[in-house]
């Protein structure tokens, strides 16, 4: 299970099912250049700011391939 708090402030938090997540990318939101993107298989998009975006995501798909 993937938790994390969403780049929007007015939600709390999600929880993700990693077999739910069909991409993940580094994404850029004005000057902030650390946020990765989690698409799920229902089309939702979370956004998280993190010190290492690529070590995020090498992180989550190798997670994900072993799942």
């Amino acid at each position: 299970m993937l938790c994390g708090k969403y780049y929007n402030k007015k939600h709390k938090g999600f929880e993700l099912n990693i077999k739910d997540i069909i991409a993940i990318e580094n994404i850029k939101i004005g000057l902030n250049k650390k946020v990765i993107q989690i698409t799920d298989k229902s089309s939702n998009e979370y956004k998280m700011t993190v010190k290492n975006p690529q070590q995020w995501i090498d992180e989550i798909l190798l997670v994900k391939r072993n799942a």
